[in-house]
């Protein structure tokens, strides 16, 4: 599997995707089977893991979405596993919880919002036990903040506007000092952004109020130039949702 790996990156020196993908998925594919023959064996289960995390790189990179999942599936119990061994590995705990991010990902991308809500929450139990153990890495409360912006997400998509509307009054509880305290940081304002843009579909008489600071949001960082070109059109398709226009 070495040689595979060290053949996939001469491949993608080369710029020969698909003969990089071949031969990282045989990589992965050996190893899988290593650690499927002995789950005791650690290294054996790291080596599944890292080499299931460039795979994962690939499947991103060509947006295979469906195997970008089925990727997931089978790598997260191993590092649920290696992460249950060292629980104060925190740069286990820290792969994992992104890989469970993505999972949900994959999951809203097929509409299976069931599923990515189970995957968001699973990653927010372990983004609290980060921020627990680091209180002092602002990063781990933004991505608690994220998760809860991403669980309102699946939560309105199932209809329960109650669970919705209270996770995102969390996330926005969680963005607001982080914004304060880091101001130079996008995306704590964007976060907010999307807490309150995902409000609006649900409290009704803030409808226009909440969308009203979040364009003021988007415009203050587009006038800073700081705002990222995938956010450009949002303040005029926010403002087209006004029911007042401005």
């Amino acid at each position: 599997s070495i040689l595979l790996e060290r053949l996939a990156a001469a491949y993608s020196a080369k710029a020969d995707q698909p003969a990089a993908l071949k031969a990282q998925q045989e990589a992965w594919e050996i190893t899988q089977a290593l650690a499927k023959l002995d789950s005791d064996n650690q290294q054996w289960q790291r080596d599944f893991v890292t080499t299931g995390e460039t795979l994962r790189e690939f499947y991103q990179a060509s947006d295979d979405n469906k195997a970008l999942g089925a990727l997931l599936a089978a790598v997260i119990p191993a590092q649920k596993r290696l992460v249950d061994l060292e629980p104060d590995n925190l740069e286990q705990k820290t792969a994992l919880y992104l890989n469970y991010g993505r999972l949900g990902e994959t999951h809203q991308l097929q509409n299976d919002n069931r599923a990515a809500l189970q995957a968001y929450q699973q990653a927010l139990e372990l983004n609290q036990q980060l921020a627990a153990a680091k209180p002092d890495v602002s990063a781990f409360r933004g991505e608690i903040a994220t998760n809860l912006n991403r669980i309102g997400a699946a939560h309105f998509a199932l209809k329960d506007n109650a669970k919705a509307l209270a996770a995102f009054e969390e996330a926005l509880t969680l963005f607001t000092p982080l914004a304060k305290a880091e101001p130079a940081v996008v995306e704590w304002q964007l976060g907010i952004v999307g807490s309150k843009y995902q409000m609006a579909q649900i409290v009704a008489d803030q409808h226009d109020a909440l969308l009203q600071e979040a364009i003021a949001i988007l415009e203050k960082l587009q006038q800073e130039k700081r705002l990222p070109d995938a956010y450009k059109t949002w303040p005029e398709e926010m403002r087209k949702e006004l029911k007042k226009p401005s």
